[in-house]
């Protein structure tokens, strides 16, 4: 299993980046370089907090909340972690010291770096259906196989 996993992730395409994106952090701009932070290896969690969400993702929430004690491992290994998110930094900010959370998490607010990446989309790719997600393509959109599913009441 651990050797599939490892050839899948090698599988997965390289790209190299050659736009220079800059994020919003709480006190100053930082780049995608500057997230690297030394180290050789860089690990973005695409938080899902949309600008003027009031809340944010309760999946994406219950995975920080328990990552602040495998910072220094993935540090030790050479691995930087860092979040973004399309929400203002200010909203971002708001959030973070309401969670107590310490990683670092930056704005992609003024950015393209989530719509080039395939995280986020744009309304005219929305209304068309399809988009490409996680280098593929996204299942269909409002639609589709999928099924909300619903608990009756047993009478």
């Amino acid at each position: 299993m651990r050797d599939q996993l490892a050839a899948e992730r090698q599988a997965l395409p390289w790209m190299k980046i050659q736009k220079e994106y800059v994020f919003d952090a709480p006190k100053v701009k930082v780049t995608l370089r500057d997230l690297f932070d030394g180290r050789s290896q860089l690990f973005i969690k695409h938080f899902m907090m949309a600008p003027g969400q009031t809340t944010q993702c309760v999946g994406c929430s219950l995975e920080v909340d328990h990552l602040e004690g495998i910072l220094g491992h993935l540090q030790n290994h050479d691995v930087t972690y860092a979040a973004v998110a399309r929400a203002p930094i200010e909203e971002i900010e708001l959030v973070r010291k309401r969670m107590g959370w310490k990683f670092t998490w930056v704005s992609s607010y003024r950015s393209d770096f989530n719509y080039d990446f395939n995280v986020s989309f744009t309304p005219e790719q929305v209304a068309t259906g399809r988009t490409l997600y996680n280098f593929r393509e996204a299942p269909v959109m409002g639609g589709g196989p999928g099924r909300p599913f619903r608990r009756q009441r047993l009478l």
